[in-house]
């Protein structure tokens, strides 16, 4: 979406002609993500070419999806959830609830640059992840209404929370779509558009259970880059792939040289052959059928400008590269090539610690088990995933070796606990070492010093040349 030329964003109110545009990008962004492209890219390709429409093969390779997932590594199986608690007892909160629920938001995040995440409240703080299509809002996020359900009957079930009076308020309420509602004056309805709306009476809350994380300034989801990058290399390919045949097949060859003698024959080959001629003696072999050049250009294109993308939203280029020829880099240009990745992904970690600390400043406030709860960033700090287990591992050891890292976070990196069970896991190992090595441990590496032997050249025993002791000695060679 274009801005509307006076440094505002479009969603000052919630308007349909606004909202729709914003969803039908979020739609797209969502097919894309799940693969559902064919009706987009055949879109595209009518209206880009209208000649030999039907003949271009469809390839729907996952590209959206491949990079939202590899930059949706802060809250994968890999990051110490447990860390936000550490030291301090976790209460009236569903750990499986977040962790399930953030590992969608963030791939929300990455996808439409907007996400939202809703409490729920009971006994124990339960999360869920709200559709970006079924959301709309102010741009001060004092106004925001979501579909909770949708009915048989084509209505949908609403909740609308705004913030007055210093309290956040919440109504629900039924209607066929979101603007139905008469958001300027939803807290003071008449009797009988709470009537027709099956409106509830305005509840005060503590807090809003809706916590957004807006990656941008305008608030609002934007076409995905990713959507944009697979559309046109998705299409490219399809293109590569149209023109193999005609280079595969670009010569025919026939012996029978009366094929020239029918004239219906020879036109029924079409203009894109080359027809052939072959003695009765010649060999087959000689005939080129083709090196399929443009479909080995367009697929050079694709992995570079996919290694490309990967570094420009921060991605490693050793994930981005796995199936292509820089994997035969050495590890020195690996290490440059993954700066600008490593700055992007640095750059996010702050943007998620502060999404973190209103999500829990939100929890206590609706959760009164957790009113003594310190907030602590999640570790996100899993750089396990953007390297192989044994590159992992041999990292750890190294920072462990050089006083960079103490030993029970390592052992809590890798095995991802928390440092209490680290220190226990510590202990385990410690003695099992002690168990299994009582002398120490040789890797038969390091010499080992040899004992002081008793006697000397030729068996004959050593002594001490002294006053007392002078006879039969002998000394060392």
């Amino acid at each position: 979406m274009e801005d509307n030329g006076n440094d505002y964003s479009k969603i000052l109110k919630i308007e349909p002609g606004i909202w729709s545009e914003i969803h039908a990008t979020i739609q797209k962004n969502l097919d894309f993500f799940y693969n559902k492209k064919s009706m987009h890219l055949n879109q595209y390709i009518m209206s880009k070419f209208t000649s030999n429409y039907d003949l271009i093969p469809r390839t729907p390779f996952p590209i959206t999806r491949f990079f939202v997932t590899m930059l949706s590594t802060f809250y994968s199986n890999s990051t110490r959830l447990t860390s936000m608690s550490e030291g301090q007892a976790l209460e009236g909160l569903s750990e499986v609830s977040l962790r399930l629920a953030l590992n969608v938001f963030q791939n929300r995040r990455f996808l439409n640059e907007a996400s939202f995440i809703r409490i729920i409240t009971g006994p124990e703080l339960e999360f869920e992840n709200i559709k970006e299509t079924d959301i709309v809002y102010n741009f001060n996020f004092t106004k925001i209404c979501i579909r909770k359900e949708q009915l048989e009957d084509e209505t949908s079930i609403f909740e609308y929370y705004e913030f007055k009076n210093n309290k956040w308020w919440r109504i629900e309420f039924t209607a066929k779509d979101f603007y139905l509602a008469p958001y300027e004056n939803m807290l003071e309805m008449t009797s009988e558009q709470k009537a027709s709306m099956k409106a509830t009476t305005p509840v005060s809350w503590k807090a809003l259970p809706i916590i957004p994380f807006f990656a941008n300034l305008d608030k609002y989801a934007y076409p995905s880059v990713f959507v944009a990058f697979d559309e046109v290399f998705n299409t490219l390919i399809a293109f590569g792939l149209a023109g193999a045949p005609m280079s595969l097949l670009v010569k025919i060859y026939v012996k029978n040289n009366s094929i020239n003698k029918n004239k219906a024959k020879y036109q029924a080959f079409g203009d894109l052959l080359t027809l052939l001629e072959l003695d009765k003696d010649d060999d087959a072999g000689k005939v080129d059928t083709g090196d399929i050049t443009s479909l080995k250009n367009f697929f050079a294109v694709f992995e570079a400008s996919l290694a490309w993308l990967g570094r420009m939203v921060g991605i490693s280029v050793n994930v981005v590269s796995s199936q292509m020829n820089e994997t035969r880099k050495s590890g020195s240009s690996k290490f440059v090539d993954n700066g600008s990745a490593e700055i992007f992904r640095s750059s996010y970690l702050s943007e998620f610690d502060e999404f973190e600390y209103r999500l829990f400043k939100a929890c206590k406030a609706l959760q009164p088990k957790m009113k003594d709860f310190k907030f602590q960033p999640i570790d996100k700090s899993n750089s396990k995933l953007l390297s192989d287990s044994d590159s992992f591992t041999d990292r750890l050891i190294t920072e462990v070796r050089n006083m960079m890292t103490p030993y029970e976070e390592a052992i809590a990196k890798k095995y991802n606990v928390p440092l209490k069970d680290a220190k226990v896991i510590a202990g385990n190992i410690q003695k099992q070492f002690e168990s299994y090595f009582p002398n120490g441990y040789n890797d038969g590496n390091s010499q080992k010093p040899q004992e002081e032997s008793g006697t000397g050249a030729f068996g004959l025993k050593k002594g001490y040349l002294n006053d007392k002791n002078a006879k039969n000695i002998v000394e060392d060679d």
